[in-house]
């Protein structure tokens, strides 16, 4: 594919804006801060924001110590997550984001991992790719075992994890039914063109 026409995530100057949000509500001790400590130290703190979504009351208080790194959004009610998604992607959008990021609040992120994301959507935004997935490794296990590696959709309509528990070898790219709201990565152009999530979810 030319160069030319490989994104419309770029802007004119200086690199793609992103908001990471991450839902949490009543997260155990210390799970919501080294999730928030692992974003931190993983990202450019002046393309990427952190948003935390709080549907428990308390992130507003355990997050004091990160002053202005973190933006804490106080939902004051557990409206569902879906809703707290859509919260935290509109505070991005309105902050000019190009690619939105949910993340739940006991993932631990990796040096590398959103910048091969970021890429995938601009390469992909001629075929009108709107979502990405990485791959999620469940902790601890050893040998590494995967947790999903997006997720296929049965003749039912139901939801489950590809590749669940199997060696972490044998993910690769992939087109996939669904990507799981654990870990994804948005085209924000996608997020406006069909609007926020259903919150009924």
């Amino acid at each position: 594919m030319p160069a030319a026409e490989q994104s419309t995530l770029s802007i004119p100057v200086g690199p793609v804006r992103i908001a990471v949000v991450v839902v949490t509500y009543d997260a155990p001790p210390q799970l919501l801060e080294q999730c928030v400590e692992a974003l931190l130290a993983t990202t450019d703190r002046t393309t990427v924001e952190v948003i935390v979504v709080d549907t428990g009351g308390a992130a507003h208080r355990r997050l004091r110590d990160s002053g202005d790194a973190v933006t804490v959004l106080d939902l004051g009610v557990n409206a569902g997550f879906a809703a707290a998604v859509n919260a935290g992607f509109e505070v991005g959008l309105d902050d000019g984001a190009q690619v939105l990021v949910s993340l739940n609040d006991d993932v631990l992120v990796q040096r590398g991992w959103l910048e091969p994301l970021v890429d995938a959507l601009a390469a992909g935004s001629a075929s009108h790719l709107g979502a990405v997935q990485p791959l999620l490794v469940q902790l601890g296990s050893e040998p590494a075992e995967i947790n999903s590696a997006g997720v296929e959709i049965d003749r039912f309509g139901a939801g489950s994890d590809r590749l669940r528990a199997c060696p972490v070898g044998d993910a690769g790219p992939a087109r996939l039914d669904a990507v799981t709201g654990g870990a994804a990565a948005w085209s924000a152009a996608f997020v406006r063109d069909v609007g926020p999530a259903d919150e009924r979810f």
